[in-house]
């Protein structure tokens, strides 16, 4: 063997081995909790009238305009091992709309209730594992 190519294949060698341990970056998949977020109250008032002179008032419900539901899901975090977050499933991000529904009794309105209406996925979020670099080979 030539001595004198010994340095450089050291040298290759080392660069190859760092290249390849910048590939793992470093992370882990961490739990996240499902989370409820509500919109800004709609216009959901009571109702006031006069039965013969004695005033008649319902209580005002506090309705949100929609809701934004976000399920359990995972999020890459610095790790301190060759490990990265590998992605397993997306799930939606979903927003309920909600209506403001009087209630009668007859024709007599009684008062209101919250209704779900429309929905619809305004995002994903990720299902993750942590699982280990691939090990360069030589």
């Amino acid at each position: 063997m030539n001595w004198r190519f010994v340095p450089t294949l050291l040298s290759a060698a080392f660069l190859l081995a760092s290249l390849v341990a910048q590939d793992c970056p470093r992370e882990k998949a961490e739990s996240r909790p499902a989370s409820i977020h509500n919109g800004p109250p709609g216009n959901c008032s009571g109702i006031e009238y006069d039965v013969g002179g004695i005033r008649v008032s319902s209580k005002t419900v506090a309705c949100p305009t929609f809701v934004i539901f976000t399920p359990p899901h995972d999020v890459a975090t610095a790790s301190n091992k060759e490990t990265y977050a590998h992605v397993t499933a997306s799930l939606p991000i979903t927003m309920i709309k909600f209506d403001c529904e009087r209630e009668y009794l007859i024709i007599i309105p009684l008062g209101l209730k919250c209704v779900a209406g429309a929905t619809q996925n305004v995002g994903f979020v990720r299902l993750m594992e942590t699982r280990p670099c691939p090990v360069a080979q030589s």
